[in-house]
C-alpha cells in the first residue's frame, strides 16, 4: 500500500482552508463528510478552540463506528492540550481498504476544514480502531504519535512501521485480552528504534478512562517538548513530575508494586534528562528486592505462561471447528468453561485476571467468525453454533 494518506492533505490545506462555523466545548455527535455517501464523523472543539491559530487534532476510530463513543474518553485531555477531536461515524472492525477510504475522505474533509498544525497530528483508536490507527501511522507521513487502546499493531507484515518515527503511547487493562500482546509489543518497537510506553491498569477490554488517555497526552508533550517540537516551561514539567511521583506513590502505599514500578521506570525515562533521578533509580532497585515483588512478578510470569498455553490449546480447537463443524463439541467447550470458573474462584489476583483474558479471546474469536463486517461469508451452521458457544460462556461468567 502506498503511503497514501496526509502528505497531500498538509500541501493542499496548508494553502487554503474553509472554515466552518461549530459550537466550542460541546461534542456535535454527526457532520456529513464532503465527497461521501452518507458518511459522517463526530467533533469537539476544546473551548479555547480559536480558527485564527493553527490547531492540534486527534483522529479516533472506534471499533463500532460510535462517533460519540470515541471522543468522551479525549475529553480533559482536549481541554488541557487545545487538540481537535474527530471520530468516524462509519470506520469500524473490518476492512482495511474499506477503511482506509473512510480515513482518507475524513481527512480530506477536515484538513479542508480546519487549520491543522502539521506537527501535531495524533491518531487513536480502540481495539480493531487502535490497529487501525498504527496502520495508518505506518502507511503515512506526518503523524506526530499514536495513542494505542486495547491492542497493537495489524496483523499483516505489510502494516509494521518499519523506518517510522511517531510517538506511540499503549493503553491496556491487565484484565485485556490483549494485555500480553501488548506487553510484547513494547521490546518489538524498542528493536525498531520507537519512543513508546505502555500504560497498564486494572480493567478489562474497554475504553480507557480520561484520566488514562490524559497520562498518555502528558507523556506524549513531555516526549515532544524532548525533541524540540513544543514547549513546556519548567513549571509545568515540574507539576507533570510530581502528580506522576505521587501516583506511583499510592500504588505502592496499595501494594500495586507491579503498576508503581511501570510508573516509575516511565518516570526515570521522561524526565532522567531534565533532573538528578538517582533516588528514583534506588527506589525502583529496593523494590526489586521486596518479597512482595518477587511474588507478585512470579505469579504473574506464571499466569501468563499458563495464558499461552491455554490461548494456543483453545485457538487449535476453534480453528479445528471451523474447518469441519464435524469437530465441533459444545460438550466439550462446556467442561472448558467450568474449570476455568473453578481455576479463577481458586486462583489468586493475577490467575484471575488471566482467566478472564482467556475467556474473551475465546468470546472474540468466535465471535469475529460471525460478525458480517469481519467475516461476511461465515455459514449459517457457524454462525448457529458460535452464537450457542458465547450464550454458554456468557451462563459461566465468572463474574
Amino acid at each position: 500500500m502506498k503511503k497514501f494518506i496526509l502528505l497531500s492533505v498538509f500541501l493542499a490545506s496548508s494553502f487554503a482552508w474553509a472554515q466552518s462555523t461549530y459550537e466550542v466545548g460541546v461534542v456535535i455527535d454527526s457532520i456529513a463528510v464532503a465527497d461521501s455517501e452518507d458518511e459522517t464523523f463526530a467533533l469537539y472543539l476544546p473551548k479555547n478552540y480559536s480558527s485564527k491559530k493553527l490547531s492540534s487534532i486527534v483522529f479516533i476510530f472506534e471499533p463500532a463506528a460510535r462517533g460519540k463513543v470515541g471522543l468522551l474518553p479525549f475529553l480533559k485531555a482536549s481541554e488541557k492540550y487545545n487538540h481537535i477531536l474527530v471520530c468516524s461515524n462509519n470506520s469500524r472492525n473490518g476492512s482495511y481498504d474499506r477503511n482506509f477510504a473512510i480515513a482518507n475522505r475524513l481527512f480530506n474533509h477536515v484538513f479542508g476544514q480546519f487549520a491543522i498544525n502539521k506537527d501535531l497530528v495524533f491518531l487513536s483508536g480502540f481495539s480493531g480502531g487502535s490497529r487501525l490507527a498504527a496502520t495508518i501511522a505506518a502507511l503515512s507521513e506526518g503523524i506526530t504519535g499514536v495513542i494505542a487502546c486495547g491492542a497493537g499493531l495489524s496483523t499483516q507484515p505489510s502494516h509494521v512501521p518499519y523506518g517510522k518515527d511517531f510517538l506511540y503511547a499503549g493503553i491496556c487493562g491487565t484484565r485485556d485480552m490483549n494485555y500480553t500482546e501488548m506487553l510484547d509489543l513494547m521490546p518489538f518497537l524498542e528493536s525498531l528504534k520507537f519512543s513508546k510506553t505502555l500504560f497498564t491498569y486494572d480493567a478489562g477490554h474497554r475504553w480507557p478512562p480520561e484520566g488514562k488517555i490524559l497520562e498518555a497526552f502528558d507523556w506524549l508533550h513531555i516526549e515532544l517538548h524532548k525533541k524540540g517540537v513544543i514547549p513546556l516551561e519548567e513549571n509545568v514539567l515540574k507539576d507533570l513530575y510530581v502528580a506522576n511521583y505521587d501516583k506511583a506513590e499510592k500504588k505502592l502505599a496499595k501494594k500495586e508494586v507491579l503498576l508503581a514500578l511501570e510508573d516509575l521506570n516511565r518516570l526515570r525515562h521522561s524526565f532522567g534528562s531534565f533532573y538528578n533521578l538517582d533516588s528514583v533509580t534506588i527506589k525502583i532497585k529496593n523494590i526489586r528486592n521486596k518479597p512482595v515483588y518477587k511474588t507478585s512478578s512470579k505469579e504473574q510470569d506464571k499466569a501468563i505462561k499458563t495464558e499461552q498455553e491455554l490461548t494456543k490449546r483453545y485457538l487449535e480447537k476453534i480453528n479445528k471447528e471451523f474447518v469441519s463443524l464435524e469437530e465441533a463439541n459444545i460438550n466439550w467447550w462446556g467442561k472448558e468453561f467450568q474449570k476455568l470458573k473453578k481455576q479463577h474462584i481458586k486462583g489468586g489476583d493475577e490467575t484471575k485476571k488471566m482467566i478472564e483474558r482467556v475467556r474473551y479471546k475465546i468470546f472474540a474469536s468466535f465471535y469475529q467468525r460471525v460478525n458480517p463486517n469481519i467475516n461476511p461469508e461465515s455459514a449459517e451452521k457457524q454462525r448457529r453454533y458460535s452464537k450457542e458457544i458465547i450464550a454458554l460462556l456468557k451462563e459461566s461468567s465468572v463474574q
